[in-house]
């Protein structure tokens, strides 16, 4: 069932990438629950064409084309009047692909954070080889780091330190944003959100050093450099970043943790924790602005149908596949046949989506199964929305729900630092937003704990004592 059972062979709507674990990211094309599968990219055309001989000059072709599919030329011609009336609502609204990169900073200014934090790497191989390096040392459960572990991370970090330092300059100004490549669609190389991880891992490795050494304050600056990012990945429009951000904010409660515990801490300590969690919480990002993101790279997808390319949007398993029962051309033609109700229905459940993203993932919960289980209902239709339910939609629910446990995981330490501090709270958390399962804080003397956590985020469960001064 799409949505609401969603499948385990990777997904179409972003990267979700286990924070323990790491992974590459040059697709959105790719997540599941924990781990990164990483399917087409536009990385994987380039060098396709490389090895038939092809050079620097057709991929500048390759882009300039994706580019002019985001243009939605072939789609504003539709004769669909219900189409026509869907497209004016958001062009409107300012989510036209090309509206929403003429919003982001120019390239390669001062200002543009994807440039800046792609820099100092030779290629996506390159990054992809450190992540795989630091998964070998990282913990499993929070930054509880080996005493083996923690001297060969530190080297690593030692090495990466000098090329963050422009990064990390360029993140405070704040002005400075991700430029996302929307005019790229669903097959914009996002190796510059595992850049941006990678970073994230340097800074949290920092932090954790100093609450080794005993200064547990010291890694509060490494902190704020994290909400930073993720709040600037929450700004771009781009699943996959604010997902990447989802991660990076369980590092950063993970730090939390290990400052608010240390033997070291003390009441300042806590205070200071609160504010910052405060600050993360103001500074948070909308998830309207991932799925407007997300809607654009599926308008450009549909744009790339009308063009006759829907085969290029395929994984090489997803055309294996039709290969095999010799439906390649005809399933191609089908879909471009049906091209204007299948994207008539894509964006109005899109339309839906963002109206909905105001209110928490579990009261919306029941609205997406309804919505795929009637698509489930009508899979052998002649106008079945085939690019909609088995490319664009794969998934939704469960990148939904990861936004929601990361929402979730902040507010339970919000509650945590606020009883530590003793800060009554008149309009703090109540509910869980991925469960619906009502927080509760215990206080027994000077220990505090806050339940209401998911069960696979026991280990991040709130436990505080109060400090004296």
């Amino acid at each position: 069932m799409v949505g609401a059972a969603d499948r385990a062979d990777g997904v179409s709507l972003g990267v979700a990438i286990d924070p323990a674990r790491g992974g590459t990211g040059s697709s959105r094309r790719s997540i599941t629950i924990g781990r990164f599968v990483p399917l087409r990219s536009i990385a994987v055309l380039l060098i396709a064409t490389a090895l038939v001989g092809c050079g620097r000059e057709d991929e500048r072709s390759i882009r300039k084309q994706l580019t002019t599919h985001a243009e939605l030329s072939l789609t504003d011609k539709t004769h669909s009047q219900a189409l026509q009336e869907e497209l004016a609502r958001i062009r409107a609204d300012k989510g036209w692909p090309m509206q929403l990169v003429e919003r982001q900073p120019p390239a390669d200014s001062e200002d543009d954070l994807t440039a800046a934090v792609s820099a100092p790497f030779a290629s996506a191989a390159e990054i992809d080889r450190i992540h795989r390096s630091l998964n070998e040392l990282w913990p499993d459960e929070g930054l509880k780091f080996s005493p083996t572990a923690l001297e060969h991370a530190r080297r690593i970090v030692a090495r990466l330190r000098p090329d963050t330092v422009t990064f990390l300059a360029a993140l405070r100004r704040p002005k400075s944003a991700f430029r996302v490549g929307v005019d790229q669609g669903i097959v914009e190389d996002t190796a510059w959100v595992e850049a941006a991880r990678l970073v994230a891992r340097v800074r949290v490795k920092e932090g954790i050093d100093e609450v080794y050494r005993g200064a547990p304050e010291g890694g509060i600056e490494p902190l704020a450099d994290l909400i930073r990012l993720a709040s600037k990945l929450e700004a771009a429009p781009s699943l996959v970043a604010h997902l990447a951000a989802v991660d990076i904010r369980r590092w950063i409660v993970s730090g939390m943790m290990a400052i608010a515990t240390s033997d070291a801490a003390t009441r300042r300590t806590h205070e200071l924790l609160f504010e910052l969690a405060s600050a993360d919480r103001r500074e948070a990002g909308s998830e309207r602005t991932a799925w407007i993101g997300d809607r654009a790279a599926g308008m450009h997808a549909y744009e790339m149908v009308r063009a006759g390319e829907y085969l290029s949007l395929l994984t090489r398993e997803e055309y294996d596949r039709l290969e095999e029962r010799n439906e390649t051309m005809d399933h191609a033609l089908v879909v471009r046949r049906n091209v204007d109700d299948d994207e008539l229905w894509y964006l109005e459940t899109m339309r839906e989506l963002i109206a909905r993203c105001e209110t928490p993932y579990f009261e919306r919960r029941k609205w997406l199964d309804e919505r795929f289980e009637g698509l489930d209902a009508v899979r052998d239709a002649p106008r079945f929305p085939s690019v909609a339910a088995d490319l664009l939609l794969i998934g939704i629910t469960t990148a939904q729900q990861r936004l929601a446990r990361g929402r979730a995981r902040r507010d339970a330490w919000y509650l945590a630092l606020a009883a530590a501090v003793d800060r009554p709270l008149t309009d703090g958390p109540t509910v869980n937003p991925e469960t619906g399962t009502a927080y509760e804080v215990r206080i027994d003397g000077d220990r505090i704990e806050v339940l209401g956590l998911a069960e696979e985020d026991s280990d991040l469960t709130p436990i505080l004592v109060r400090r004296a001064g």
